[in-house]
């Protein structure tokens, strides 16, 4: 959480999402948002993606189905840190 993933894709590519781990074996990108095309893409990772896995894919024909241009990652669970009661110090 708080990374930046960046593809360097250049022309003739594209960067999308795929919804589930079924549309990414299949490179089925219904559902899916285009991030950008032709030009580098920066993807931050934010808290509601913690604990998923994240499917990428380009869409142009032939490129995902090649096993070349798609890519899967799982972001780490945000671990929540327990905070224990204690005394504080009185300042005078």
């Amino acid at each position: 959480v708080g990374d930046v993933v960046k593809f360097e894709q250049s022309f003739g590519h594209n960067v999308y999402t795929m919804v589930d781990s079924d549309a990414y074996d299949s490179c089925d990108f219904a559902g899916g948002t285009n991030l950008g095309q032709h030009i580098p893409v920066d993807v931050e990772i934010g808290a509601e993606d913690a604990g998923k896995t994240l499917y990428f894919g380009c869409q142009i024909p032939f490129h995902c189905t090649s096993g070349l241009m798609a890519i899967a990652f799982e972001v780490a669970p945000v671990e929540k840190k327990q905070c224990k009661p204690g005394k504080v110090k009185k300042q005078e």
